[in-house]
């Protein structure tokens, strides 16, 4: 009777982490796989229509899945569900690079050796996010300001995009508004970090 009791006990710490784990890793997850088709955007390396529809669902399936898990994360890291909902709303991230893929025109060089190419900055965000939730390195988190800085040169260099052939301004105009949710994300998870960093690993600044 004793042995079950501590058992049950030590199941009611275990899953949470878990669970807390679990969150992390599907999040993770989505922002390799969102970095992998972003670069492939940007260096004018077209995907096969079969390949990024399997990215994107499974993707969008994580988002899914990982919103029955919302309830035991805020208890486990003492974070409101409505907190870790709006971070799981990253569907308007994966909505933006879903419109870069159907605007790129066909045989387009991406911005690769252009005066564009600070934008590759947010496809090394992205996977610092992933690396920094899945081994709770939160340091990287830190570190990621690649997408900050696209997002702000996007937001005031008119004078590239205006240079920029007419059938790529709409790409572009899509990797400003990307650039902007991808350090938005970062920023959120960075406000809650000593709350999901379950490892207790510290920043660079600390």
């Amino acid at each position: 009777m004793l042995i079950g009791i501590v058992i049950a006990l030590e199941f009611s710490f275990v899953l949470p982490q878990y669970v807390t784990y679990s969150w992390r890793y599907r999040l993770a997850d989505n922002m390799r796989e969102s970095a992998q088709i972003y670069g492939a955007i940007m260096e004018g390396r077209p995907m096969p229509a079969d390949t990024l529809t399997k990215h994107f669902l499974t993707m969008n399936a994580r988002l899914v899945s990982s919103r029955s898990l919302l309830a035991s994360v805020a208890k486990e890291v003492n974070v409101p569900a409505a907190v870790l909902d709006d971070i799981r709303q990253h569907r308007s991230l994966l909505t933006a690079l879903e419109m870069m893929v159907a605007a790129m025109p066909a045989g387009a060089p991406g911005f690769t050796g252009s005066a564009h190419t600070d934008e590759r900055g947010v496809r090394h965000t992205l996977l610092l996010i992933a690396r920094a939730l899945r081994f709770g390195r939160v340091g990287l988190l830190y570190a990621a300001t690649g997408s900050a800085a696209a997002a702000a040169r996007l937001g005031t260099d008119g004078e590239c995009r205006a240079g920029l052939a007419l059938d790529l301004q709409g790409p572009y105009w899509l990797a400003q508004r990307l650039a902007e949710q991808v350090d938005r994300l970062r920023l959120r998870l960075i406000e809650i970090e000593r709350q999901w960093n379950i490892e207790g690993a510290q920043p660079f600044h600390r």
